[in-house]
């Protein structure tokens, strides 16, 4: 047996390292792939549920060479009854996998939840692979502790007269349930996960050895799958999250954009306008495998660092069209393309500078050019931890807020949140020396190292007085703006 006090320390260091924004029953989920599996970080955050509607399904992994699937579920808890839980949600899982599997047809694809939709699309080509599906309760306690209760054995129970047994049968396989305990021994992994995207012939500029940018002539579809596989990670290095629920970028982005894919899905534009209307993504990597003369890009841990706004609203659009199914429509949406620049193998600093350059052309303010340090990240974990708001990311309250499932791990943020400059304004205050960056906030972010003098590494560790502090500031602003309101109104009323 592993303590969850263990388990909840390895999970604050994966995720102030990886900037993973998701509960710690999912985060743990992902470390346990990556080292009972050795799946490498990217793949086993594609194949791990950050998200609502995952059938109870936590995380998934398929072995292709022995042809078995397993199948988790994550209970971070050392609450005996709350673990075994899990095997209810397991039997979920088993009624998903019996559509896919077995009718052959889900009321819907899961595009919400990209750990479902990865884990469709892998079934849906493996299907006669399989030779053993395992289902997976993984948690703080061992088999010893789990295996001799009346939840075990109704599970067992219904699996053996399952249509998902029958099926595995028929394919000369077997169905096992198993428990696992929570693994937090980092190992290397098999091999590191890979996304080809198309590319163009011969246009590449190279900065220095290994390092360079490529440009792609990619479908608009491709880039929404490759968000559905990656989920939000997809744009963690961005700047912003997501505008689209913002009032001004609906009228400036949304719209325009929702009306020229209606032009187009409706068969009165061509689809080979897009490019000529849009100034195309913007993604990273870490490394590509491909030769410049290769018709594809294997691109390592990418991500979309100008272009968040393109792929979050045409997704949703695409959605409406696959639930009204109408294929006339979702045709002419696969034949739209979007001009990419690819960025391999450059520094952080330059990669920070790139992406900064990148989102101009939307007004950005400065503060929002600190957004993925490191302290800002762990600011946020450290203020979740206690169900408070810290929006590190413009846009991200409201982009996050709207999912309740998302919303239940923040019962303390009462409809609003921290703000990034108020915090900066409130620690600025604080410090007699710093004083005056309290009036001029603009100050702290000019440059890195007055922001590092105010985001000092000791700033997380103390959530509690973040939020009392930041409180307090707000009311003394609210306090302040109504009395020279009152003064201004006494004011006239003498005139």
């Amino acid at each position: 047996m592993v303590t969850r006090e263990k388990c909840i320390d390895a999970i604050k260091r994966f995720r102030a390292k990886h900037a993973i924004d998701t509960s710690d029953e999912n985060v743990i989920a992902t470390m346990h792939l990556m080292n009972s599996y050795a799946v490498d970080v990217n793949a086993a955050l594609d194949q791990s549920s950050r998200g609502a509607n995952d059938r109870g399904i936590d995380a998934w992994y398929f072995d292709e060479k022995s042809g078995e699937l397993y199948i988790l579920q994550s209970k971070l808890s050392e609450s005996r009854s709350t673990v075994l839980k899990g095997f209810s949600d397991l039997g979920r899982a088993q009624e998903w996998l019996e559509q896919v599997l077995v009718d052959g047809h889900v009321d819907a694809v899961p595009a919400d939840n990209h750990c479902l939709f990865n884990l469709y699309t892998k079934l849906s080509s493996v299907k006669d692979q399989l030779r053993r599906i395992h289902l997976v309760l993984v948690s703080t306690h061992d088999r010893n502790d789990l295996e001799d209760s009346s939840e075990y054995g109704a599970f067992e129970r219904g699996l053996v007269e399952s249509p998902l047994n029958r099926f595995v049968q028929e394919h000369k396989g077997r169905l096992s349930p198993d428990i696992e305990v929570f693994n937090l021994e980092y190992g290397v992994p098999r091999e590191i996960k890979v996304y080809p995207i198309p590319k163009i012939a011969e246009a590449r500029i190279l900065l220095r050895k290994a390092a360079y940018l490529d440009v792609a002539f990619v479908t608009l579809s491709s880039l929404i799958e490759l968000y559905r596989r990656r989920g939000d990670v997809l744009f963690d290095k961005n700047v912003r999250l997501s505008l689209m629920y913002n009032k001004e970028a609906r009228e400036r982005l949304v719209s325009p954009m929702e009306n020229t894919l209606d032009q187009i899905t409706q068969g009165k534009m061509s689809p080979a306008i897009f490019p000529f209307y849009h100034i195309g993504v913007t993604i990273s990597a870490a490394s590509s495998s491909a030769k410049e003369e290769d018709a594809f890009l294997c691109l390592e841990a990418p991500s979309i660092i100008n272009g968040c706004q393109t792929i979050s609203i045409a997704n949703e659009y695409l959605k409406r069209l696959e639930r009204h199914k109408n294929e006339a429509a979702l045709e002419r949406f696969r034949e739209i393309k979007v001009v990419a620049k690819v960025v391999v193998g450059t520094t952080t600093d330059e990669l920070k500078e790139i992406t900064n350059s990148n989102n101009r052309q939307n007004p950005i303010e400065n503060w929002q050019l600190f957004s993925n340090e490191s302290i800002h990240i762990e600011i946020e974990a450290a203020l979740k931890d206690i169900g408070v708001f810290y929006e590190r990311q413009k846009g991200k309250f409201e982009s996050i807020l709207k999912n309740s499932d998302s919303a239940k791990h923040y019962l303390n943020t009462n409809g609003t949140y921290i703000k990034v400059v108020d915090l900066a304004q409130v620690i600025a205050l604080s410090r007699p020396q710093l004083l005056q960056w309290a009036a001029k906030p603009s100050e702290i972010f000019a440059n890195k190292e007055n922001h590092e003098r105010v985001f000092d590494r000791s700033i997380p560790r103390y959530p509690r007085d973040m939020v009392f502090v930041s409180n307090i500031f707000k009311a003394m602003k609210r306090g302040l703006n109504k009395a020279a309101l009152k003064k201004q109104v006494q004011h006239i009323q003498k005139g």
